[in-house]
């Protein structure tokens, strides 16, 4: 029971928990952050010093137990999620899982299943949807600027595994969770869906392009997770849907997006590979009528660009669990729907085949 009007936040995760997470919730007014954790003590301890948090604790299990706790953010690679998501279920409390949502559609299946009869709020942490630019598409679409949706094409296209040099991490294997398809594909399979609807069906191929990397001790290893990816999908409504996807381009354009609809079309377009930075809206109505879409200021240089949407998705939930709302949106489903949307693409490019989607 939270009884004062301020969240008690525990970050599990030394990675992009510390990078993200930790200076986002710090810069929102409802929220203290009482600690860290991780199974590295070392530079949880530094983490600890470095910020002045209130609490040390000794592992994750002593995080998630500790009442000065409300809301649990589990930071974690998706192998190692299953278990603290569990604890935190167990323990009554607020739970915010990163993406990719655990590794395995039927793990997501039981979390999402425990999380609703549990009561609690849930949530993943699907910031795209918080851009600006991401947000102002959606609201284009719903109100009807284009028209009737016809169909979508995007393309992420980044270098940040294209440096062959670079160590060999858990990312670089596929039953871990690794791939260009968790990596980048689940926010955007998540926005097709936010945009458009549940997916019915797709076809997919993979590949991977750099197929051994040393580790960090000099070894060479294999590389099993897909650094590009191309998918069509079909949406429920019928509209059809391209995505390409990757992660080792050294001469990748960011993200871009045409959505067509029959009264025209918005353009999303990106001056940089920088997540979330430099992107802009454009609405084309016909050959002769191009609007620039106003966005609030770009996110500002030295500034990790994504801590803004981060910070702003966390603050819409630190209200949710004060308000006592359960239906937080991106919940464990939106992470489960990514998923199960990520198994497909998989299986498809394995079969050759198109692959129907698993409704929920």
């Amino acid at each position: 029971m939270i009884k004062d009007p301020v969240i008690g936040v525990g970050i599990i995760g030394t990675g992009f928990g510390a990078a993200v997470q930790l200076p986002g919730f710090l810069g929102l007014p409802e929220v203290r952050v009482v600690g860290i954790a991780s199974k590295d003590g070392k530079k949880t301890e530094e983490l600890t010093k470095k910020y002045s948090l209130p609490k040390k604790f000794s592992s994750p299990e002593d995080l998630i137990g500790s009442k000065e706790v409300d809301l649990v953010s589990v930071a974690v690679p998706p192998f190692a999620q299953e278990e603290l998501i569990r604890l935190v279920i167990a323990a009554g409390k607020s739970v915010l899982c990163e993406k990719p949502f655990t590794n395995s559609s039927g793990v997501a299946q039981n979390l999402y299943d425990a999380a609703q009869n549990a009561g609690i709020v849930h949530a993943v942490d699907f910031e795209f949807r918080e851009l600006p630019a991401i947000k102002s598409i959606k609201e284009k679409i719903e109100t009807g600027n284009i028209g009737k949706n016809r169909s979508a094409e995007i393309s992420w296209l980044v270098g940040f595994w294209a440096d062959p040099e670079r160590p060999w991490r858990w990312q670089c294997d596929r039953s871990a969770g690794g791939g260009v398809t968790g990596a980048l594909g689940v926010h955007m399979f998540d926005i097709v869906e936010w945009f458009f609807g549940p997916v019915k069906e797709l076809k997919a191929e993979t590949l991977i392009s750099i197929k051994k990397r040393k580790d960090i001790s000099g070894i060479s290893r294999e590389v099993t997770a897909e650094d590009h990816a191309s998918i069509e999908l079909i949406c429920e409504t019928g509209i059809p849907i391209k995505i390409i996807l990757s992660n080792s381009e050294p001469a990748g354009t960011g993200l871009s997006m045409n959505i067509r609809g029959d009264k025209g079309i918005i353009k999303l377009e990106s001056s940089t590979q920088e997540y979330g930075r430099g992107l802009k809206v454009k609405e084309v109505a016909d050959e002769k009528s191009l609007k620039f879409v106003e966005l609030p200021a770009d996110i500002a240089a030295g500034l990790d660009s994504r801590i803004p949407p981060f910070q702003s998705l966390a603050g819409r939930l630190v209200k949710a669990i004060l308000k006592k709302e359960t239906l937080f949106q991106p919940s464990f489903l939106a992470g489960l729907r990514a998923q199960k949307i990520r198994e497909a693409v998989l299986e498809s490019s394995a079969s050759g085949k198109w692959v129907k989607v698993d409704e929920n």
